[in-house]
């Protein structure tokens, strides 16, 4: 969701419904109105001023508390159902805002963050939709359960300029009587980040009643929590002699509110449920299937090594969201080919997605090999007969016979520096790359070009300067419009590229993750591993992917 230019991905509309179904309206909290996101089975995530005057009127009439209300599936005009909340430990935790917030001469207080979790007496993200929620998926059905938000990483900052979309429940009049609206949509960007106040600036139009609705940014990832507008501010409306606020809507940064909670012990309800662990039964008698199992998980948990961190940049970066030609010097030893089948076969990082699905997805495909918009193979050569114009018109001329509109295909072109010459080598590329630009069209046909070039040395150091020249090809970043993606020089394995690959391994199969770093550690020793030398090491780690139980 790049840009905002109406088109939707393919899972946008499942992803928005997710957001909208998980968004509510609090009502009635001593007479404050808000907004709110359901981040655990019954934990909802709002702004501490919210809640506030009914946190302090329970002192004086505890019976206020069972008056608030949780308005879920509010899509409309009498829609949704309300839920009260839990009758002891309503507010597990909670920050309040800071003096700042209501005057900017005040100094910055940033462990103050305006947010509050409540807890609700029902655990509704454990139950499924009601019938006739209109946040149901695009095919027409429903999940199994409501779900719950994942919070972000607590490292997540928002960026200036990025695009946001808030979920919220504005206020307003209903027969003269003013209350909670059904959920309104709107966006905007985020047009200034304080660090040091940890706050940040958006143009979204927000009103009175949108306090604690989440700002989502790319792919509806959430990266903020409203809290505050100008003028009509619901924290200037509690607190009216201490305006002028400080102008523009404001929210927190998610991942500021995320290093506290973590440290709460309700943050482990906020997690993603885990399946138990995958139980294969096999019979004593079938050693084949056992060993065949065995080597298809390693295969596929092998197609998730990220070969590098720059990897990311060729899938996910803003920056080649265009590009479709790069090029890649490796050693032959280096195991490209797991790289490929990442591309070809997992497709896991050529779409973009929020952490739980993409979790979810990994999951999958270690588990049963499913692979969602696999990217095919494509067949195409150097003639080093031609010229470079010539040579990459025949190349492109073959890319153009196998692309296909109903899915992504890859071209690795391979090549090896027995006749690496850098000058044809950058004339070549450049030429696929332009004459790349009619096949791209509306964007429909998706494919990708890589040049490869392996050394076949017995060492590494033999071709070392022709695998350093690859990643010296064009600028870094590529010029823009050139459909040029990125130049890389992959090198041996270290023990930080496998943070990732433990990270997936553990949550498909939720295994012992401590055993598994130590094994890593033992591996690498705190050195560089040719692919050749780390792939058979980790075969015999990858057994414990599936337990094999004897009838």
């Amino acid at each position: 969701m790049r840009g905002w230019t109406g088109a939707e991905l393919p899972n946008d509309a499942q992803l928005r419904a997710q957001r909208r179904s998980w968004t509510c309206a609090l009502e009635d909290f001593a007479g404050v109105n808000g907004t709110g996101v359901l981040i655990a089975p019954d934990l909802v995530l709002t702004n501490f001023h919210v809640i506030q005057k009914l946190q302090k009127s329970l002192q004086d009439n505890p019976r206020r508390l069972a008056d608030a209300r949780i308005h879920f599936d509010y899509f409309q005009q009498g829609a949704g159902e309300s839920f009260g909340l839990a009758a002891t430990d309503w507010l597990p935790a909670f920050s309040p805002f800071a003096k700042r917030d209501l005057n900017i001469q005040e100094p910055p207080a940033p462990d103050k963050l305006d947010y509050a979790v409540i807890r609700l007496a029902r655990r509704i993200g454990e139950e499924p939709l009601p019938a006739g929620n209109a946040a149901g998926w695009p095919d027409g059905t429903k999940p199994a359960k409501r779900g719950w938000l994942i919070l972000p990483a607590p490292e997540t900052r928002p960026t200036t300029g990025a695009n946001i979309v808030l979920y919220h429940h504005p206020c307003g009049f209903v027969e003269n009587q003013f209350q909670s609206l059904p959920m309104g949509e709107t966006r905007g960007r985020v047009t200034e980040v304080d660090v040091g106040w940890l706050r940040v600036a958006h143009d979204a139009n927000t009103q009175h009643g949108s306090s604690g609705a989440i700002c989502y940014g790319d792919n509806l990832e959430p990266i903020a929590l409203h809290h505050a507008g100008d003028p009509e501010s619901a924290l200037g409306e509690q607190f009216p002699n201490q305006r002028p606020l400080p102008p523009g809507q404001r929210a927190i940064p998610l991942g500021a509110i995320v290093a506290q909670l973590c440290h709460s012990p309700i943050y482990q309800s906020m997690l993603p449920a885990k399946d138990p662990p995958i139980r294969t039964i096999f019979d004593p008698t079938q050693e084949a299937i056992k060993l065949e199992l065995l080597k298809t998980r390693h295969k596929r948990a092998m197609a998730l090594l990220d070969r590098d961190d720059p990897q990311w940049d060729i899938l996910d970066s803003i920056n080649t969201a265009n590009s479709v030609v790069h090029a890649i010097a490796c050693r032959s030893v280096d195991g490209l080919e797991f790289f490929m089948r990442r591309l070809r076969e997992a497709s896991l990082g050529l779409k973009q997605l929020p952490r739980p699905e993409l979790q979810e997805r990994i999951s999958r495909f270690l588990n049963e090999g499913l692979s969602e918009n696999g990217w095919g193979d494509g067949s195409a050569s150097v003639d080093t007969r031609l010229t470079p114009v010539d040579a990459a018109a025949k190349i492109v001329r073959k890319i153009e016979s196998e692309i296909r509109q109903d899915q992504g295909t890859v071209f690795a072109i391979g090549q090896t520096f027995a006749r690496f010459d850098f000058e044809r080598e950058r004339q070549l590329i450049t030429e696929v790359a332009r004459c790349c630009t009619p096949l791209l069209g509306t964007g429909q046909a998706k494919f990708q070009v890589f040049f490869i070039y392996q050394d076949n040395a017995p060492t590494p150091r033999k071709w070392a300067a022709e695998r350093a020249s690859v990643a010296e090809l064009w600028a870094s970043p590529p010029p823009k419009g050139s459909n040029l993606g990125q130049c890389l020089n992959f090198d041996d394995m270290s023990r930080d590229q496998m943070k990732g690959w433990i990270s997936a391994i553990n949550n498909a199969f939720q295994i012992n993750s401590e055993d598994l770093c130590n094994r890593m550690d033992d591996i690498f020793a705190d050195q560089k591993i040719p692919f050749a030398a780390l792939e058979p090491k980790l075969r015999d780690i990858t057994k414990v992917f599936c337990e094999i139980t004897r009838k």
